[in-house]
């Protein structure tokens, strides 16, 4: 019984830091107008064990300092980690007609690209503990130490969306597979037949995604 309380914790324990963007220096600004210049912690997708109704942002002016929560009714932009006016904040986006999230602009234009990182669906009881490649910038893989009960496999998953100016809600690009991501962004670009038929020549893999996002802007504009 010990064993498995423990067991328990640990798994909570890396769900609540898997559930978050952990704190960092960046900047919020407010749909008033209002900058607030200090340290942001932004909330992550996350599975059934911590579930977060909805993204929120916490912000302090310094790492002592009393924490406010904002969420898509007051914030226009945040800045985590970065100053770059143009790209990198993040932005509540429409995902469905009645569900926003906040996401990380990663390319601008007339379609415009962005990502969030996801942590996936577990199912069953273990411990785990971060491998030698949990600070890539791609996916990330968690050893497993199965217990008596079977086996589990967590990872962080990037997930892309994009949106046009006139739509209402972004659409997912699935980077799974190659054939996924063929099919989407097919369907997608179907506006832009340079793009389609780069798509179908395979000139574009599924990391591909940035620069198939920027020559859409420029061939297709």
């Amino acid at each position: 019984m010990t064993k498995i309380i423990i067991t328990i914790s640990i798994l909570l324990n890396f769900s609540i830091c898997l559930g978050q963007y952990d704190w960092r220096e960046g900047k919020v600004i407010l749909k008033d107008g209002q900058k607030l210049k200090g340290f942001v912690k932004l909330s992550m997708t996350t599975d059934e064990l911590i579930s977060l109704k909805k993204s929120k942002v916490l912000f302090k002016t310094n790492r002592k300092g009393r924490v406010k929560k904002f969420d898509k009714k007051e914030i226009n932009k945040v800045f985590y980690g970065s100053t770059n006016s143009e790209i990198g904040y993040f932005e509540y986006v429409p995902i469905t007609k009645n569900k926003f999230e906040l996401l990380r602009l990663v390319v601008t234009g007339k379609s415009k690209l962005y990502k969030r990182v996801i942590r996936s669906k577990n199912n069953g009881l273990f411990i785990l503990l971060p491998n030698e490649n949990f600070n890539n910038n791609r996916n990330y893989n968690f050893q497993n130490i199965p217990n008596n009960k079977g086996q589990i496999k967590t990872e962080l998953i990037d997930q892309y969306y994009i949106i046009r100016d006139d739509e209402v809600k972004a659409t997912q690009i699935k980077i799974s597979s190659t054939e996924k991501f063929k099919e989407n962004t097919i369907d997608y670009f179907k506006d832009c037949e340079k793009i389609v038929q780069y798509l179908e020549n395979d000139l574009y893999e599924e990391f591909d995604i940035h620069e198939l996002v920027e020559d859409y802007n420029i061939f297709c504009e």
